[in-house]
């Protein structure tokens, strides 16, 4: 791991190098560690930086935030990258479903409207329980939502007894 960090600071410029390091350490690949200033905004760089580490979508230029294809890897590799997104795919149905797959939360960031779908909320609280506490009024009073919310262990004790006797 040394000799990689010491042939990252000879090679930020390389564009290939840089792709090869996201592509090689992801957990620790940092965009802006790894690549020279002039990298941070080329789109083959800025791709492999947020796959590898999605993390690395909130250092992105604002520009690439707004470009499709960017924002989609992003959420994928993380799906609480939408809190980063704009109101455009935060209101986006395709981008939300991208989102709560990959990280149900991401129910906390997208727009009124969609924490009104049931489809939505229903796969992110499949995907993480504690997503139900950003849902509509109406869903989070959904039988069907709050049964899926509590058969992935809710982290609230309290919504648990809320519900108690939806739940057996």
């Amino acid at each position: 791991m040394a000799r990689t960090k010491h042939a990252l600071t000879h090679n930020k410029k390389d564009k290939q190098a840089v792709i090869e390091a996201a592509q090689n350490y992801p957990t620790s690949f940092n965009i802006h560690h790894a690549a020279d200033e002039s990298l941070w905004g080329d789109i083959d760089v800025v791709l492999a930086a947020v796959a590898a580490n999605g993390y690395n979508f909130q250092l992105v230029p604002d520009a690439l935030k707004d470009d499709r294809e960017v924002v989609s890897v992003a959420l994928t590799s993380n799906g609480c990258n939408l809190r980063f997104c704009s109101e455009e795919f935060q209101s986006d149905k395709s981008f939300v479903l991208v989102a709560v797959k990959s990280k149900g939360e991401a129910l906390r960031w997208c727009s009124r409207d969609l924490a009104d779908d049931k489809e939505i909320v229903r796969l992110a609280v499949d995907q993480y329980g504690g997503a139900l506490a950003y849902a509509s009024d109406r869903l989070k009073n959904d039988k069907e939502i709050v049964l899926t919310a509590l058969g992935v262990g809710s982290t609230s004790q309290t919504t648990r007894l809320r519900y108690e006797a939806w739940g057996r």
